[in-house]
């Protein structure tokens, strides 16, 4: 499996019908010699059928929420367990999948990445320092050395992480291919003057790598169920401005 089946699996909007599977075979695709009602689910068949399981959202020690609690694995800790190997736990005990994944994101949030493996250095971690720059470059250099086309496939990404009084929007930004493209920015924080809380401005950090770079992005809804509605609005954005064409045709690309 390539970064580009797995993209584009993520970004189905939609999963086949139960009709839409079940296919009528030509009367060419038939034995005469059965003389019964003759059915093979996999006659005439030409869409993928092989499920690929992965995880879109997954913290190592890089995220606040992960390593201040104590989760202080890093991102190879994360891929060897991710592609079937024994890992040693953050609590010392051995652990291992029951099946290994075909690809995973390393999602680490955005804002403060990788502050909590570097607090006694007082350095700043915010795009434009070089520590984050540092840190992003290990993030996508690592991802490249764990993709192995066809047997497991590590997307580069990041978790954009806008909360705004209790209005959860976050949104898993995966990129479509590898370091070439993913390494010309850096992740979108929630951070002024910098980054932003709204959508509106991630949206426009995507327009321009795709623009810069050629390549592909794709940002996932995250736990919208806590975001008071406004994660899919019907009437107005969490800023209070009504939704207008600009939005609609945002949010959907």
């Amino acid at each position: 499996m390539t970064r580009t089946i797995a993209f584009l699996a993520l970004a189905l909007v939609a999963a086949p019908s139960l009709t839409d599977a079940q296919i009528v075979p030509t009367r060419e695709s038939l034995s005469d010699l059965y003389p019964g009602k003759a059915y093979s689910p996999y006659a005439e068949r030409s869409f993928a059928s092989r499920p690929l399981w992965g995880d879109t959202h997954l913290h190592t020690g890089l995220s606040v929420d992960a390593g201040l609690f104590g989760a202080r694995l890093g991102l190879e800790e994360a891929y060897r367990f991710a592609r079937g190997e024994q890992v040693t736990s953050s609590t010392g005990q051995p652990v291992k999948l029951s099946r290994p994944l075909d690809w995973l994101v390393i999602a680490d949030h955005s804002d403060a990445m990788g502050m909590v493996a570097g607090l006694a250095e007082a350095d700043p971690y915010s795009p434009g320092s070089p520590k984050y720059q540092t840190i992003w470059d290990h993030v996508v250099e690592t991802a490249e050395d764990f993709d192995d086309p066809g047997r497991f496939t590590a997307l580069i990404g990041f978790e954009w992480t806008s909360l705004v009084r209790g209005n959860n929007l976050h949104r898993n930004v995966i990129f479509r291919e590898g370091a070439e493209k993913a390494g010309q920015v850096v992740p979108y924080t929630t951070q002024a003057p910098i980054g932003s809380t709204d959508p509106l401005d991630l949206y426009a950090y995507l327009d321009a790598f795709e623009e810069k770079s050629g390549g592909s992005v794709l940002a996932l809804a995250h736990n919208g169920n806590i975001s008071n509605g406004f994660m899919f609005p019907v009437d107005q954005q969490y800023t209070g401005r009504a939704l207008d064409a600009r939005y609609v045709e945002e949010r959907a690309r």
